[in-house]
């Protein structure tokens, strides 16, 4: 009969141990990768949820209304329109981050609706070529290019 050396099998148990823990540590981290990207999808739906909000306020969309028949702005309407026209972009530019740090996929950038807001396609007046010159000076270069080659040309 063979003798039992406690030490190597408190050695070996250890062992088994350590590579239970690891096994335990990679499926916690998958689990928490799945819940940040859910975490941005969920950021992302409530961004563009909010940025429909804002361009359904009456008087946004009383503006909107005015400048897309032409008729003179005040500077307050000015300011209104400037203002929620920087919201949208900022909330572009956010995306087009998350998607650089690989939290969203291309696929999930509304590169298609961004074109149609700008070129001016949608049924609600954007303004946003008016203002795209002065936006872009202050958005980050990468997602000033992106929108060069994907929206504005």
């Amino acid at each position: 009969m063979r003798k039992i050396d406690l030490g190597q099998t408190i050695n070996v148990l250890a062992n088994v141990g350590v590579i239970a823990g690891i096994v335990f540590l990679g499926v916690e981290l998958s689990q928490n990768n799945d819940l940040l990207a859910a975490q941005a999808r969920y950021d992302l739906i409530v961004r563009r949820a909010d940025i429909n909000d804002t361009f359904n306020e009456s008087r946004i969309l009383e503006i909107l209304y005015k400048y897309g028949s032409a008729k003179e702005l005040t500077p307050i309407e000015r300011s209104a329109i400037f203002n929620v026209t920087a919201k949208l972009v900022e909330m572009w530019e956010w995306q087009y981050h998350e998607y650089t740090a690989g939290m969203l996929e291309l696929e999930q950038l509304p590169i298609a609706n961004w074109r149609r807001q700008y070129h001016g396609e949608d049924i609600t007046p954007n303004p946003l070529r008016e203002y795209w010159g002065f936006l872009s000076d202050v958005a980050s270069p990468d997602f000033v290019e992106f929108m060069r080659e994907n929206v504005t040309n």
